[in-house]
């Protein structure tokens, strides 16, 4: 199902967790697991082709607008954030 056992994984994040903010390994604590089996909007073939409806009052952002990932709402962001500048 998944590809490391819950341990393996666990370890692998506190590895993680210990490499960008130092510490030791028994400074991490695992509290709990979620498993998101639909973790991003549906985007069906022609997503990207439809036009979103937008009010010239508002700017919109989020990864409805680009694609469903965190990658893909940090660039709608970014083109929220140039498109306040631009005005």
């Amino acid at each position: 199902d998944n590809i490391y056992d819950d341990s393996k994984l666990i370890s692998k994040i506190k590895l993680s967790l210990k490499k960008y903010y130092g510490g030791n390994l028994s400074d991490f604590k695992f509290l709990k697991k979620f498993k998101i089996k639909k973790a991003t909007i549906k985007q069906s073939p022609g997503f990207f082709d439809i036009k979103k409806d937008s009010d010239a009052n508002f700017i919109f952002a989020g990864d409805q607008f680009t694609n469903g990932s965190i990658e893909g709402a940090v660039v709608s962001g970014i083109n929220a954030a140039k498109e306040v500048f631009r005005n």
